[in-house]
């Protein structure tokens, strides 16, 4: 069994799902916390994302998580892949987060898993990263009040 976290924009987005994606996240979590790397689809590839490992949801619903190790899962970030709006998008909130330019041209997608069955575990850039992250979270909730 694997233990998953989530970040709290994470969570505050996914309070929000309904429906369809609702039950595709659901499905999915189930998923994650039996299977671990096995549950997602690839993993992101690049310097400074090379950790992460994707699922696609129900639409173009994303969902981004790290692995602190085989046994522990933090869902990063949930949300749309949005071409035409990079504020919403997932994809480019992560690497604005993993403060890297966003990449063009073609992406490959190689499996989460390693050969052996080992996710790709991150370790101290996971808490630079979480950190960023939760200094988004606090900017955001700040303004919504």
């Amino acid at each position: 069994m694997v233990r998953v976290t989530a970040d709290r924009l994470a969570v505050e987005y996914g309070k929000s799902l309904k429906g369809r994606q609702r039950t595709s996240y659901d499905r999915w979590l189930a998923d994650l916390k039996q299977r671990g790397c096995a549950a997602m689809q690839y993993r992101l590839h690049g310097a400074g994302v090379d950790h992460f490992c994707v699922s696609h949801l129900y639409g173009a619903l994303r969902v981004v998580v790290a692995f602190e190790s085989s046994r522990s899962a933090v869902i990063v970030l949930l949300g749309p892949h949005d071409h035409s709006d990079p504020g919403l998008d997932v994809y480019t909130r992560l690497y604005n987060l993993a403060d890297i330019p966003v990449p063009t041209g073609r992406r490959t997608k190689p499996p989460c898993c390693a050969a052996e069955g080992k996710p790709p575990e991150l370790g101290a850039e996971l808490d630079g990263l979480m950190d960023r992250m939760r200094e988004q979270a606090r900017a955001l909730t700040g303004r919504l009040r």
